[in-house]
């Protein structure tokens, strides 16, 4: 079975945006119970080497708009990285829902062979 470029994303990256709604609305719905100010759980980390959750938001979103705007040769939107509050954060991840609504499976299932290059700072 053949699997398209936009089926092996799109969708996956819409589904994990879903979960990560999901749960942040668990997420606030505990912190209610125990009565946690949600900006604190905003700026929190897991880990001490860890990067907070506001962070970790911003990266799923970037990583899914920088995919299919490099694959297609399309500019990636330019978003702030100023979320405070899970308000914010669940802005955000619509945010990049409504981006990946731009594309078309048509869009990126004949780039299957097309070589992307990534530069890296430094190289």
């Amino acid at each position: 079975m053949s699997v398209s470029l936009y089926s092996a994303s799109v969708p996956v990256f819409n589904r994990m945006f879903a979960q990560l709604l999901h749960v942040l609305d668990i997420a606030e719905k505990n912190a209610g119970e125990r009565k946690i100010k949600l900006e604190v759980l905003v700026a929190a980390r897991l880990a001490p080497d860890m990067h907070p959750l506001s962070f970790q938001i911003q990266s799923a979103t970037d990583r899914a708009k920088f995919f299919v705007a490099r694959v297609t040769g399309r500019d990636a939107p330019s978003w702030e990285d100023s979320e405070k509050t899970f308000d914010d954060l669940r802005a955000r991840i619509r945010k990049a829902t409504d981006y990946l609504a731009t594309f078309q499976p048509s869009d990126l299932d004949e780039l299957s062979e097309k070589l992307v290059t990534v530069k890296i700072a430094g190289e």
